[in-house]
């Protein structure tokens, strides 16, 4: 389940980038940003991804403990 919502966080970002890049060919004036822009995008929806993926983990760990117990 973490890895699917890891990579649905990361297929949400990437379409996010088709989006930004239609944008650029249909409205030049969008100005918004080159390559490096677009690989820093992806860069920061990894680790975005990679922060949700822990959070769930965590999170899930200390609710399999409290139920064991009790």
């Amino acid at each position: 389940m973490m890895l699917l919502c890891g990579l649905a966080g990361m297929g949400f970002g990437a379409l996010n980038e088709v989006v930004e890049f239609i944008a650029v060919l249909v409205l030049p004036e969008t100005n918004v940003g080159g390559f490096y822009n677009t690989g820093w995008d992806l860069v920061y929806n990894l680790l975005g991804s990679l922060v949700a993926v822990s959070i769930i983990y965590w999170r899930g760990r200390g609710r399999e403990g409290r139920e064991s117990r009790g």
